[in-house]
Protein backbone atom coordinates (compact mmCIF):
# COMPACT_ATOMS: atom_id res chain seq x y z
CA UNK A 1 0.00 0.00 0.00
CA UNK A 2 1.30 3.57 -0.93
CA UNK A 3 0.20 6.58 1.14
CA UNK A 4 -1.63 7.46 -1.49
CA UNK A 5 -3.69 4.56 -1.10
CA UNK A 6 -3.43 5.03 2.50
CA UNK A 7 -5.17 8.28 2.57
CA UNK A 8 -7.85 7.38 -0.02
CA UNK A 9 -8.83 4.99 2.51
CA UNK A 10 -11.31 7.74 4.17
CA UNK A 11 -12.56 8.74 0.06
CA UNK A 12 -13.89 5.43 -0.67
CA UNK A 13 -14.99 4.72 3.05
CA UNK A 14 -16.60 8.06 2.46
CA UNK A 15 -18.31 7.09 -1.13
CA UNK A 16 -19.83 4.25 0.43
CA UNK A 17 -21.04 5.73 3.29
CA UNK A 18 -23.05 8.16 0.76
CA UNK A 19 -24.12 4.93 -1.11
CA UNK A 20 -25.64 3.26 1.44
CA UNK A 21 -27.32 6.15 2.75
CA UNK A 22 -28.83 6.82 -1.07
CA UNK A 23 -29.79 3.25 -0.84
CA UNK A 24 -31.44 3.67 2.43
CA UNK A 25 -33.78 6.80 1.08
CA UNK A 26 -34.79 4.60 -1.88
CA UNK A 27 -35.75 1.43 0.30
CA UNK A 28 -37.34 4.60 3.01
CA UNK A 29 -39.31 5.49 -0.19
CA UNK A 30 -40.52 2.10 -1.20
CA UNK A 31 -41.44 2.02 2.33
CA UNK A 32 -44.23 4.98 2.32
CA UNK A 33 -45.32 3.91 -0.73
CA UNK A 34 -45.81 0.52 0.01
CA UNK A 35 -48.04 1.93 3.29
CA UNK A 36 -50.26 4.34 1.47
CA UNK A 37 -53.40 3.88 3.58
CA UNK A 38 -55.60 5.55 0.72
CA UNK A 39 -56.05 2.10 -0.80
CA UNK A 40 -58.05 -1.19 0.37
CA UNK A 41 -56.13 -3.73 2.44
CA UNK A 42 -56.07 -7.10 0.55
CA UNK A 43 -56.35 -10.01 2.05
CA UNK A 44 -53.39 -12.61 1.36
CA UNK A 45 -52.43 -15.70 2.40
CA UNK A 46 -48.99 -14.74 2.63
CA UNK A 47 -47.03 -15.68 6.09
CA UNK A 48 -44.88 -12.52 6.12
CA UNK A 49 -45.62 -9.07 5.77
CA UNK A 50 -44.26 -7.11 2.56
CA UNK A 51 -43.88 -4.32 4.82
CA UNK A 52 -42.13 -5.94 7.51
CA UNK A 53 -39.41 -6.97 4.94
CA UNK A 54 -38.94 -3.14 4.07
CA UNK A 55 -38.48 -2.15 7.16
CA UNK A 56 -35.83 -5.10 7.73
CA UNK A 57 -33.98 -3.87 4.85
CA UNK A 58 -34.39 -0.22 5.87
CA UNK A 59 -32.59 -1.37 9.61
CA UNK A 60 -29.60 -3.43 7.83
CA UNK A 61 -28.59 -0.81 5.80
CA UNK A 62 -28.72 1.26 8.44
CA UNK A 63 -26.39 -0.65 10.75
CA UNK A 64 -24.26 -0.96 7.47
CA UNK A 65 -24.08 2.70 6.99
CA UNK A 66 -23.50 3.07 11.24
CA UNK A 67 -20.75 0.43 10.98
CA UNK A 68 -19.22 2.44 7.94
CA UNK A 69 -19.57 5.90 9.80
CA UNK A 70 -17.63 4.38 13.24
CA UNK A 71 -15.17 3.06 10.85
CA UNK A 72 -14.72 6.45 9.24
CA UNK A 73 -14.10 8.29 12.15
CA UNK A 74 -12.24 6.58 13.60
CA UNK A 75 -9.36 5.97 10.62
CA UNK A 76 -9.74 10.04 9.58
CA UNK A 77 -8.67 10.56 13.77
CA UNK A 78 -5.90 8.09 13.12
CA UNK A 79 -4.59 9.84 9.71
CA UNK A 80 -5.26 13.39 11.01
CA UNK A 81 -3.45 12.43 13.99
CA UNK A 82 -0.22 10.74 12.07
CA UNK A 83 -0.43 14.02 9.50
CA UNK A 84 0.00 16.13 12.35
CA UNK A 85 3.38 14.08 12.97
CA UNK A 86 4.85 16.08 9.60
CA UNK A 87 7.30 19.05 10.59
CA UNK A 88 6.73 20.83 7.33
CA UNK A 89 3.27 23.39 7.78
CA UNK A 90 2.49 23.33 4.03
CA UNK A 91 2.58 19.74 3.76
CA UNK A 92 -0.02 19.30 6.76
CA UNK A 93 -2.15 21.22 5.11
CA UNK A 94 -2.03 20.18 1.91
CA UNK A 95 -2.41 16.17 3.59
CA UNK A 96 -5.42 16.98 5.72
CA UNK A 97 -7.35 19.67 3.30
CA UNK A 98 -6.92 17.05 0.51
CA UNK A 99 -8.27 14.06 3.04
CA UNK A 100 -9.49 14.81 6.01
CA UNK A 101 -11.71 17.61 4.39
CA UNK A 102 -11.91 15.78 0.90
CA UNK A 103 -11.14 19.09 -0.77
CA UNK A 104 -10.01 19.16 -4.21
CA UNK A 105 -6.34 20.74 -5.19
CA UNK A 106 -7.83 23.45 -7.03
CA UNK A 107 -9.91 24.27 -3.84
CA UNK A 108 -6.67 23.73 -1.81
CA UNK A 109 -4.61 26.11 -4.59
CA UNK A 110 -7.25 28.89 -3.93
CA UNK A 111 -7.65 28.90 -0.23
CA UNK A 112 -3.77 28.46 -0.23
CA UNK A 113 -3.20 31.20 -2.56
CA UNK A 114 -0.74 29.06 -4.65
CA UNK A 115 -0.92 27.06 -8.22
CA UNK A 116 -2.34 24.24 -9.03
CA UNK A 117 1.02 22.87 -10.33
CA UNK A 118 2.61 23.95 -6.92
CA UNK A 119 -0.32 22.55 -4.54
CA UNK A 120 0.51 19.01 -6.47
CA UNK A 121 4.22 19.46 -6.39
CA UNK A 122 3.98 19.82 -2.52
CA UNK A 123 1.30 16.91 -2.24
CA UNK A 124 3.92 14.51 -3.88
CA UNK A 125 6.33 15.35 -1.16
CA UNK A 126 4.42 15.85 1.33
CA UNK A 127 3.32 11.82 0.62
CA UNK A 128 7.32 10.80 0.61
CA UNK A 129 7.69 12.55 3.79
CA UNK A 130 4.95 10.96 5.16
CA UNK A 131 6.32 8.08 4.03
CA UNK A 132 9.69 7.99 5.53
CA UNK A 133 7.75 8.87 8.99
CA UNK A 134 5.87 5.65 8.87
CA UNK A 135 7.47 3.32 7.44
CA UNK A 136 6.29 0.22 9.08
CA UNK A 137 2.90 0.90 6.74
CA UNK A 138 4.08 0.74 3.47
CA UNK A 139 6.26 -2.27 3.44
CA UNK A 140 6.08 -4.68 1.06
Amino acid sequence: MTPKEYFSQLLKLDNKIQSKLRERDAIRRTLVKSTDTTQEPIQTNQTSNPTENVVIKLLKYTDETNNYVDELVDLRIQIADEIMELRNDNYRIVLSERYIQGKKFEEIAVEQNYAYRHITRLHGEALKEFEKLYPEKFTE
